[in-house]
């Protein structure tokens, strides 16, 4: 897939429960911008914020600080602006590991040009 975004569409859940890249990968979204629908308000004191998916800390608890959390849209995204068009070979998602693994059931990583969901490719 050649991309300068990244999508992912129908999540409300967080990534954290292992962040590491695997060998011979390296993290470009790190240095993206990344936005999404809308940021849940915890009761926890966190403001968990779309970037906090591309921080590179693998904290695997939401507590910790280091997972994105939408509130429960219709219709949720996560989305990451690469900032220079490169080839996508390999997109790694994981999942908080204190709970709620299910809600990345049904998620769908989409790589294009373009912010109009149409016109990317799965």
């Amino acid at each position: 897939m050649l991309g300068l975004l990244l999508l992912v569409l129908g999540v409300s859940a967080t990534w954290a429960k292992d962040c590491t890249i695997p060998i011979g990968l390296h993290n470009h979204a790190k240095h993206g911008h990344a936005s999404q629908s809308s940021t849940y308000e915890g009761s926890v004191g966190i403001i968990p914020g779309p970037e906090l998916a591309i921080d590179g800390n693998d904290d695997a608890e939401f507590k910790l600080g280091s997972c994105m959390h939408t509130k429960r849209d219709y219709g949720p995204w996560w989305t990451v602006d690469m900032k220079r068009l490169m080839n996508v070979g390999t997109v790694v998602l994981t999942n908080r590991q204190d709970c709620c693994s299910e809600r990345l059931m049904g998620a769908q990583v989409l790589a294009g040009t373009s912010p109009d969901i149409s016109q990317q490719t799965l």
